[in-house]
């Protein structure tokens, strides 16, 4: 498991990609390894004990996990329950590791919506796919490699280069089907559209802004977040469908693949009628991950001060128990 996740961050804009990967490089190793040797069982062995860690000494990442249980709820959460949420995201990580390398007969798959990908990527009709830190992406994807259609993750690979070379190092180095935004953004994109353009998907998380990038804050669970809309304006200049994907472990080798239809086609007015279209994107898009966050809250992964500071129940204003 990575502490990028788990790292304190500055703001929702900026702070989640301002912090490097930091340690962690050699526990993920021997994940890695253990996983090689045993399979899945084996490293999960482990997981309880790093998850326990975590909770006890990432008070950031506790206080983000209980300020977004006590608004989902609409009470405060147990201790168990904020500990189960850590232990989500060690399990869910560690499975990505199996995800990537195409090992999917460790899982069941449950799918939801997902065959209008398959009937899309067999007449060579690609799109765009957006999803949020919440479950596992990586689950999706293994879904596409099971019916047949590729799923391309649009990335800040700067971020997550010792992650990313574990996973490699694991095996996936064929599996791992990404786009690199942190570097060439222009040429990011083009590369998006090409294999869009081949009956292939490219898959954005806009739940987190990265620096320069255009948002809109909208509501979402009582408060106020910052949604990134360049997903939105890029689907205008593609021209192509809008899908909604979420991957949701649910325990033992369970996740359950959603995915339904966001937009058939963005068309983008010019002036103040386009700011006011990207509002009313970013606000469905956050009703919909609402609503995916109520089926499965121990899937939250954004252990940092994700609402807006401005916002009177944010987490700098929570006492932690």
């Amino acid at each position: 498991m990575t502490n990028t996740e788990l790292a304190p961050k500055e703001n929702q804009d900026s702070g989640w990609l301002s912090v490097p990967e930091r340690g962690g490089a050699l526990g993920m190793y021997f994940l890695a390894w253990a996983a090689t040797v045993g399979g899945r069982w084996l490293p999960r062995l482990f997981l309880g004990p790093i998850a326990f860690y975590y909770y006890v000494f990432g008070g950031k990442a506790r206080r983000a996990s209980r300020e977004f249980h006590r608004r989902l709820l609409g009470r405060e959460p147990t201790r168990s329950e904020v500990f189960r949420n850590i232990l989500r995201f060690a399990q869910v990580a560690l499975d990505r590791l199996f995800f990537v390398v195409g090992k999917n007969q460790a899982f069941e798959i449950y799918r939801t919506g997902s065959q209008i990908l398959a009937e899309r990527s067999a007449k060579q009709e690609g799109g765009l796919l957006l999803g949020a830190h919440l479950g596992s992406f990586a689950a999706m994807s293994g879904a596409g490699e099971l019916r047949n259609y590729r799923i391309n993750a649009v990335m800040y690979n700067a971020n997550s280069k010792v992650i990313n070379h574990v996973l490699q190092r694991f095996g996936g180095t064929q599996a791992l089907r990404t786009i690199d935004m942190s570097k060439d953004r222009i040429s990011a994109v083009f590369a998006i559209k090409e294999r869009i353009q081949s009956g292939e998907f490219a898959a954005l998380l806009v739940d987190r802004v990265a620096p320069g990038s255009q948002s809109a804050q909208v509501d979402f669970l009582g408060g106020k977040i910052n949604i990134s809309t360049g997903g939105f304006v890029l689907a205008s200049v593609l021209g192509c469908p809008v899908y909604l994907v979420f991957g949701l472990y649910r325990g033992g080798n369970r996740y359950d693949v959603f995915c339904e239809q966001f937009e058939e086609k963005i068309q983008l007015p010019g002036g103040r009628a386009k700011k006011e279209m990207l509002q009313e994107l970013a606000q469905k898009y956050a009703d919909r991950l609402a609503h995916y966050c109520h089926k499965a809250p121990d899937n939250w992964f954004n252990f940092f001060d994700f609402w807006v500071p401005s916002d009177p129940g944010s987490l700098e204003q929570v006492v932690d128990k």
